[in-house]
């Protein structure tokens, strides 16, 4: 990544952040534009764009110190459980948003019925690729 994007300002002390906990490879600090109050940000220090991009190791490590952070998360604020989004389209640096949800909708995803023909059409597609991966 040729410019510094906000996570590597943040990782670098240059902005600051309301950390949460940090190893020499991760840092997690709380999202100060959370979907809901107490969502916390996980960030490999190393600057990766797209999470599948990253190595099998590195990617595991992230999940781990993720797992390990729901889990403060429930202990300390409650919530009835801890969702996770990974989709990396604001930053592009890999990152885990931690989510406290009460409620189904919590996360604002909006469910749709989806016409069958839709579904086999997409299912033909996966195993399309699939059948040869």
């Amino acid at each position: 990544m040729s410019t510094k994007t906000i996570f590597q300002k943040i990782i670098d002390g240059e902005l600051p952040s309301y950390k949460i906990w940090e190893d020499d490879k991760h840092l997690a600090f709380l999202d100060i534009m959370p979907i809901h109050l107490g969502q916390i940000l996980i960030i490999p220090k190393k600057p990766v764009d797209y999470v599948f991009d990253m190595e099998d190791a590195e990617y595991i490590e992230l999940m781990k110190v993720s797992k390990k952070l729901a889990k403060v998360m429930m202990k300390a604020l409650k919530p009835v459980k801890v969702g996770m989004i990974i989709e990396g389209l604001e930053v592009p640096h890999v990152h885990v948003k931690l989510i406290p949800i009460d409620y189904q909708k919590s996360l604002g995803t909006h469910a749709q019925i989806v016409a069958a023909d839709d579904l086999a059409t997409t299912q033909q597609q996966l195993l399309s690729v699939m059948n040869n991966f």
